[in-house]
């Protein structure tokens, strides 16, 4: 098993959303979000998504920021996620175009909530080893 933390949760209305520890979800490709990296979005339901794996680009440009001013321990994180959500996106993109599987199954793992019941974190998890 390994599990990442979703991107782009803040433009997400959790309020419309039942969203509960070790919920089915899939991760499938967005083509409205995908450039020269391949944006995959993640949904539970009837395609409500809750968030999308991490692009490559996003975890490096945030790391080089962090490096650029000292922070070596953002810089250490960020190096580690991009490590794990590289092996991640591999195994999904290889499931997806070489394996012909449209539709990669995942579980909701850790949701975290700030003082006033907000979503501030969501972790999906795979059955990649």
């Amino acid at each position: 098993m390994v599990a990442t933390t979703l991107n782009g949760i803040t433009f997400i209305n959790f309020n419309e959303i039942d969203i509960n520890k070790g919920d089915e979800a899939i991760c499938c490709v967005d083509e409205k979000f995908k450039d020269t990296e391949v944006a995959l979005k993640v949904s539970i339901g009837c395609n409500s998504i809750i968030g999308y794996i991490p692009k490559l680009s996003t975890i490096q440009k945030w790391g080089e920021e962090a490096k650029a001013q000292g922070d070596v321990n953002k810089y250490q994180y960020c190096r580690d996620r991009y490590r794990s959500t590289k092996f991640i996106r591999d195994n999904v993109i290889t499931d997806l175009y070489r394996n012909k599987i449209n539709n990669i199954p995942c579980k909701v793992g850790n949701i975290s909530r700030d003082e006033d019941d907000n979503v501030i974190s969501v972790s999906v998890i795979f059955d990649y080893m």
